[in-house]
């Protein structure tokens, strides 16, 4: 399981956060990570779901060089830096779970 710590809470009833982690930390994987603080860092909080991507990327079975590929098509009609900050998520979240896996 890959997961934000921070949840988007859109539902009115959606449990404690602390609740929900530790369901999460009784699983025999997981990747979870601060998607939020992590696009926060590199510019642009938009960026988090690339986060998330970039962390998952290692279990997806797909070249890593073909996910920043996508990046570039899915963005090519924004700006330059737009493009840039997206593939830096998406290289941050996949250095974060890189290090989880290897500690």
């Amino acid at each position: 399981m890959i997961t934000s710590t921070k949840p988007f809470n859109n539902i009115p009833d959606y449990p404690e956060i602390d609740t929900v982690l530790a369901e999460i930390r009784k699983l025999p994987h997981y990747i979870a990570l601060d998607a939020d603080e992590i696009a926060r860092e590199l510019g642009s909080l938009k960026a988090a779901n690339i986060v998330i991507l970039g962390a998952a990327s290692l279990f997806l079975g797909m070249k890593y060089e073909k996910m920043e590929e996508a990046v570039r098509i899915i963005f090519r009609n924004k700006t330059e830096d737009v493009i840039i900050k997206n593939l830096q998520a998406l290289k941050a979240g996949k250095d974060f779970s890189e290090r989880q896996m290897n500690p």
